[in-house]
């Protein structure tokens, strides 16, 4: 999915919900939050996840090559790295596809899926819960394992903590 030529131009109003909608999809990202929350990039993890939300809306509003996916995905995965994180779950070709589609929208003054993310923002979340028991898993099984031996079984809890939840087909966070 890119826009095949030159970014077209945002309007005043597309550029604002653009900016928020960016925001809202990376809170949202679990990869993203989990490596903020446990500061997996250090003390600076919440500048560097700030910092990624205004790298994404440079690139959108202030590119004058065509837009490619790929390139997205690029910046996404830079950042998860910054923050000590590998994710293989799929989720930043996701994330990518979904702020892709959301600046095509944008641009056709269609703002549909960032009130889909407003709407999922402001609802409780059964799986943020989920996340905070993993958290506790994680915590628990550094204290038993020491950190070399928690990636491979953090992978294991995390994949049956989200293949447990209603809708959710594989797991959503790998750190």
């Amino acid at each position: 999915m890119d826009s095949g030529g030159v970014a077209p131009q945002l309007s005043e109003e597309a550029t604002h919900h653009l900016q928020q909608g960016i925001v809202m999809l990376l809170s949202q990202w679990s990869a993203l939050q989990m490596a903020v929350h446990n500061e997996w990039g250090g003390r600076q993890s919440s500048q560097l996840a700030d910092q990624l939300a205004l790298d994404i809306f440079s690139w959108f509003t202030h590119s004058r090559e065509p837009l490619y996916i790929d390139d997205l995905e690029n910046i996404l995965d830079e950042a998860m790295l910054s923050l000590n994180t590998m994710t293989e779950d799929g989720s930043i070709e996701e994330v990518a596809e979904k702020l892709m589609t959301m600046h095509e929208e944008c641009l056709e003054g269609n703002y549909q899926s960032i009130e889909k993310l407003r709407e999922a923002g402001s609802r409780p979340a059964v799986h943020h819960i989920r996340q905070m028991e993993i958290c506790q898993r994680e915590r628990k099984l550094v204290k038993e394992n020491g950190r070399e031996n928690v990636a491979r079984r953090w992978q294991q809890v995390t994949k049956q903590s989200w293949t447990a939840l209603p809708g959710k087909e594989s797991p959503k966070v790998t750190g």
